[in-house]
């Protein structure tokens, strides 16, 4: 308050020394000074804005680079997804799925994992899978068109997120994925 009296005190003293005629400055002192008064809070509130935004600015940067951190894909080489799900079918076999339900399930259990790997920003963000993506998935799913791949994205993003058994199984799926994959680069070391 008393910054925004001294201001008012030095526009009021400018002005008195500029005009001579004292009606005149009594006028236009008293309505300039209320004016200068609506401003100054004014400037203060679009200050306050600034600074907010340049705090959201902040962290929305900060958010941004945690956001790609997260989306990076494990994987690129698509030719390593059969060997995924020959370690898939060894950890949850099918010989156990009979019904279309239980066999669209282990579909989606499975196209959830790799896309896990290869593009985890297709799971949340909407975004597309990388070209080629889905022609290899389908490739292991002789049986259907590329299309019921990229139809499975949005229910199996779904299912993770409402369903804990669904979520369990994914975990429990892809420890054990993960685990092979382990062993997988360490039998390439040591052939090399």
């Amino acid at each position: 308050m008393k910054q925004k009296r001294n201001i008012l005190f030095i526009v009021s003293n400018e002005f008195e020394s500029l005009f001579e005629d004292s009606k005149f400055l009594c006028t236009f002192n008293s309505s300039f000074i209320i004016n200068r008064q609506n401003d100054y809070a004014t400037m203060i509130n679009h200050l306050d804005v600034l600074e907010k935004l340049g705090k959201i600015e902040l962290q929305t940067s900060i958010l941004n680079k945690e956001k790609s951190e997260l989306c990076k894909n494990t994987l690129a080489d698509f030719e390593l997804i059969p060997e995924f799900y020959k370690w898939y079918c060894d950890a949850y076999p099918s010989e156990n799925v009979t019904s279309r339900k239980q066999i669209t399930s282990h579909r989606r259990l499975f196209v959830f994992q790799m896309l896990l790997l290869y593009s985890p920003e297709s799971l949340q963000a909407k975004k597309r899978m990388p070209p080629g993506l889905r022609e290899k998935l389908s490739s292991v799913y002789t049986e259907i068109k590329p299309c019921v791949i990229s139809n499975d994205i949005s229910v199996v993003v779904s299912d993770y997120k409402f369903y804990q058994d669904f979520k369990d199984q994914v975990q429990l799926i892809y420890g054990e994925l993960m685990k092979r994959w382990v062993i997988h680069l360490k039998d390439q070391a040591e052939n090399n």
